[in-house]
C-alpha cells in the first residue's frame, strides 16, 4: 500500500464523485418515474392522446419527454396537478 498512495488518493477520490453522481441521477429517475407514474399523468396523457385537435397541432406520437416537471396535491379523493412534460 505505501508504494501505491499515489493513485489510491485520485482513485478514491474519482470513486467518491462516480457514487455521488450515481446517486444524483437515481434520485433523478425515481423522481420522474414517481410523477409518470401517477393517476393524474396518466389520466392527462390519456386524455391528450385522445384529443383530435391536439393530435394535430403537435403530431404523433405523443410520448412524454424523461423530464416531467410540476406540482401534484391531493386531499382524500380529490386533488390539483400542474405539470409539464
Amino acid at each position: 500500500m505505501a508504494r501505491n498512495w499515489k493513485w489510491f488518493v485520485p482513485v478514491g477520490c474519482l470513486g467518491t464523485i462516480v457514487l455521488a453522481a450515481a446517486a444524483v441521477v437515481g434520485f433523478i429517475f425515481l423522481i420522474m418515474g414517481g410523477i409518470q407514474s401517477t393517476d393524474v399523468f396518466q389520466n392527462a396523457l390519456a386524455k391528450a392522446r385522445a384529443n383530435a385537435q391536439l393530435i394535430v397541432a403537435i403530431g404523433e406520437p405523443m410520448d412524454p419527454s424523461f423530464i416531467t416537471t410540476g406540482t401534484i396535491s391531493t386531499s382524500g379523493s380529490s386533488g390539483e396537478a400542474n405539470l409539464e412534460a
